[in-house]
């Protein structure tokens, strides 16, 4: 959870859980498990403190083990303006800006420009598309 909302789960079903609730089967111990947290869900992060909350569930109730580590990696590398730069998050990137009167646009060649059909802050680059260059422009 990140600031009261979930944003991953790992063996466990969909739906309500409980105290109670079981683990969808055993998973072998020490094993570590990256939870990335979806683009849509960056909103949640806040200026000053976050909270994040995680919860652990045996795959029985009579289990007498548990192993549990946490780690939150985060990258930010912004432009010269605090008001617009390029984010590392989760191992994806993100462009961001604050003005709602810019628009993003992409080239292949920096000749050709054309607009991102996003009007919002932040946007995902995908490492797995060609490589794009970006810029913000104003009407």
């Amino acid at each position: 959870y990140l600031n009261g909302s979930e944003i991953g789960r790992s063996n466990i079903a969909d739906g309500p859980v409980t105290y109670t609730t079981e683990a969808s089967n055993a998973s072998p111990e020490n094993v570590f498990i990256d939870m990335p947290v979806p683009s849509n869900l960056l909103p949640l992060l806040q200026d000053g403190e976050n909270v994040i909350a995680v919860e652990i569930h045996q795959s029985s109730l009579t289990s007498s083990d548990l192993s549990f580590d946490l780690e939150l990696l985060a990258t930010i590398a912004s432009a010269p303006s605090s008001e617009r730069g390029l984010t590392t998050f989760g191992g994806q990137h993100y462009l961001y800006w604050i003005d709602p009167t810019l628009e993003l646009e992409a080239s292949d060649n920096l000749t050709n420009w054309s607009p991102i059909r996003t009007k919002t802050s932040p946007f995902q680059i995908s490492t797995d598309a060609p490589r794009k260059f970006f810029r913000l422009r104003r009407d």
